[in-house]
């Protein structure tokens, strides 16, 4: 994963990172089906801006939950083992 600090480039669009992930496969066949169907009743959709704002949505959550404001802290190795739980 490339880590983008968020704040972008020189043409002011925000920095995108690639982020690799596996998930449930009925989960991921369901999002595309939704994308799709979206895409089709002329929603401004992709599958990007999908999971995009779902996990913006989940930290807005997390993060009032946690009483931690803007945005959690940030991790001391900004390298994150595939699988591996972070230790804190």
């Amino acid at each position: 994963m490339r880590r983008a600090s968020g704040q972008g480039d020189s043409s002011g669009r925000p920095t995108r990172s690639r982020l690799t992930i596996e998930l449930p496969g009925d989960l991921v066949e369901e999002v595309k089906d939704a994308v799709v169907w979206l895409q089709k009743n002329d929603e401004d959709e992709t599958l990007a801006k999908f999971v995009a704002e779902a996990l913006r949505g989940r930290l807005a959550h997390l993060r009032q939950q946690h009483d931690f404001g803007p945005r959690f802290p940030r991790r001391a190795n900004p390298k994150l083992r595939p699988g591996a739980r972070i230790k804190p």
